[in-house]
C-alpha cells in the first residue's frame, strides 16, 4: 500500500501538467479504464509477484481519479452548484466503499475470491462503460 501511494502521488501532483494535455474529462474516463484493467489483472493473477505488478495502474486508477474528479465536476457544474457537486461525488463514492466493501465480503465468504474478483471486474467493466459514454456528454454539454 505504502509503494502504490507513492506512485499515485506523482500522478496527483503532475495532474497541472496533464490536464493542459487533455481536458478533465478525458483523464476522467482514463481512470476508469485503469481502474478496470487494475481489477482484470488482479483477477488473472497467479501469484504475488502478479499482484505488485498491478500496482502499476493505481496511478492512473486512483490517484487520477481523485484528481480529474474535482476538476471535471468543477468543468460541469455552474459556478453556484459546484460545491454541492463535490459533495454529492464525495457522497456518492462513500457510499459506493461501504456497498463494495460489504459486497465483497458477502461474495468471499459464499463464492470464494474468484468470484469476487470477477464481480468485482464486471461491475467495473459496466462503471466504465457508462463513464465513457456518459463522461464524455456532460463535459461537452457544458
Amino acid at each position: 500500500m505504502s509503494l502504490e501511494a507513492a506512485i499515485e502521488l506523482s500522478v496527483m501532483f503532475g495532474y497541472g501538467w496533464l490536464s493542459r494535455r487533455r481536458p478533465s474529462d478525458f483523464w476522467f474516463r482514463i481512470s476508469g479504464i485503469f481502474f478496470t484493467l487494475k481489477v482484470l489483472f488482479t483477477m488473472l493473477a497467479p501469484g504475488l509477484t502478479g499482484l505488485y505488478l498491478t500496482q502499476v495502474f493505481q496511478p492512473f486508477a486512483w490517484g487520477l481519479i481523485q484528481v480529474s474528479a474535482v476538476y471535471f465536476i468543477s468543468s460541469i457544474m455552474s459556478p453556484e452548484d459546484k460545491i454541492k457537486g463535490q459533495a454529492l461525488f464525495t457522497s456518492s463514492h462513500m457510499i459506493a466503499t461501504v456497498f463494495g466493501s460489504l459486497t465483497g465480503g458477502f461474495l468471499l465468504d459464499h463464492g470464494g475470491v474468484g468470484r469476487m474478483l470477477l464481480a468485482g471486474t464486471i461491475i467495473s467493466a459496466v462503471g466504465t462503460v457508462l463513464l465513457l459514454v456518459y463522461g464524455k456528454k456532460a463535459a461537452r454539454a457544458s
